[in-house]
């Protein structure tokens, strides 16, 4: 079981899908509320409408504080690369957690009632027993289920295509990667260079030198600027928000519950392929 937890799991990385994921949670418990009545919610002196739509209210702003204002604030500790299926799990109980707190406030509101510690503990233990076991489950579930689907792909994959087999130290085409600092331009040939990766307000370039050997350099650019430095050389792909591979460097092929790796010749280094990009692999290969 620990095990399980230590494994990879996606996370949610861009804006608009945590923003998607508040809305439906809301209109989820919003809906919930209103159709099934439980826990006693239709006693209060509001309408049920209203008292439904609260409780789907405080849903939707603890989230959207919790993964649209908070997790952003915190880059080393929501990054995709080491995310857990743990991990997964714990910020999870931290989002129903935080909600059980703010349905407690709401609820002293909506029937009149003195906001009373242990009223707030039996809100949190019943979210735990409730929450817990469907989320652990659900998420352990998954985070198999996708391991499984991506590396059998990722070996099928290895098997019907292959990467291009020209040695990509000797075509010689000349590249200029063009630093926002003057005079900090990178000049190299085009199949030297190996993938780039993005980092703060740098690029991180990771290159072949004369002997071969692998050297990186930090460029003050954007992928997107390097993209258009690029434009016309077709062995280059933006196969992730954060990475530029050059396809002839790619080796080959593997996978986990985040998805598909690219496995490079020149290191030990795999570049990650976003999930929405995983459909063009065979395009590009």
């Amino acid at each position: 079981m620990f095990e399980i937890l230590q494994k990879p799991y996606p996370l949610l990385v861009s804006r608009r899908s945590r923003i998607r994921m508040s809305i439906l949670f809301s209109l989820f418990t919003w809906f919930f509320l209103f159709i099934f009545r439980p826990f006693g919610v239709d006693e209060s002196q509001f309408p049920m409408l209203f008292v439904s739509f609260s409780y789907g209210a405080v849903c939707f702003v603890v989230m959207m504080v919790l993964n649209v204002f908070i997790v952003p604030l915190l880059p080393g500790l929501f990054a995709e690369q080491s995310w857990t299926t743990g991990h997964q799990i714990f910020w999870t109980m931290v989002n129903i957690f935080s909600i059980g707190l703010g349905n407690w406030v709401l609820t002293a509101f909506l029937f009149y009632e003195p906001l009373v510690l242990k009223e707030l503990i039996n809100f949190e233990v019943y979210t735990l027993v409730i929450g817990l076991f469907p989320v652990g489950i659900s998420y352990i579930l998954n985070q198999i289920w996708l391991e499984r689907k991506y590396r059998l792909a990722a070996a099928n994959l290895n098997e019907e295509i292959h990467p291009e087999r020209q040695d990509p130290t000797r075509l010689d085409a000349k590249i200029v990667i063009h630093s926002d600092n003057q005079d900090e331009d990178l000049t190299l040939e085009a199949n030297h260079l190996v993938y780039a990766e993005a980092s703060d307000n740098y690029v991180l370039v990771k290159y072949l030198n004369e002997r071969q050997q692998l050297q990186k350099t930090l460029v003050r650019t954007s992928l997107k600027k390097i993209e258009s430095d690029l434009d016309g050389h077709t062995q280059f792909w933006r196969c992730h928000k954060s990475y530029l591979v050059n396809r002839l460097h790619v080796a080959r092929f593997s996978g986990n519950a985040q998805g598909y790796k690219l496995h490079l010749r020149t290191t030990d280094e795999f570049v990650p392929v976003a999930r929405s990009q995983g459909s063009k692999i065979r395009e590009k290969f």
